[in-house]
């Protein structure tokens, strides 16, 4: 797969990115409120689909954040053929994509730790 040239961009990466940070960011509350509202067991099925089990299943709310890894490994090659076409040295393009994960996995980590 080539990735494609500057200046376009993949849209349907975008709205896969948009739809699931939407869901990262707390959809699943307005899901929860629409059942307790409504009482429809269309909505108390889907509430039911975005909670966690204890442990022992599986439901969609467990494929967010899998999608969110996901959609960085797709736009990862986009990223690096658009730094080559601009002219960037490899070295650089490695660090922007690895680096820049390697900082946020970091800072992941420092700030949700008890000793920080």
């Amino acid at each position: 797969m080539t990735p494609p040239s500057t200046g376009q961009r993949l849209y349907s990466l975008d709205a896969l990115r948009g739809f699931d940070m939407f869901w990262i960011m707390g959809a699943e509350a307005v899901i929860h409120s629409l059942a307790t509202a409504t009482g429809s067991p269309i909505w108390e099925a889907a509430a039911h689909q975005l909670s966690h089990p204890d442990w022992n299943g599986f439901r969609l709310y467990d494929l967010i954040f899998p999608l969110f890894l996901f959609l960085a490994g797709v736009a990862t090659p986009y990223s690096v053929g658009r730094d080559l076409e601009n002219g960037n040295p490899n070295n650089n393009c490695c660090y922007g994509s690895f680096g820049g994960g390697w900082y946020w996995c970091s800072w992941a980590s420092f700030t949700t730790t008890d000793w920080c």
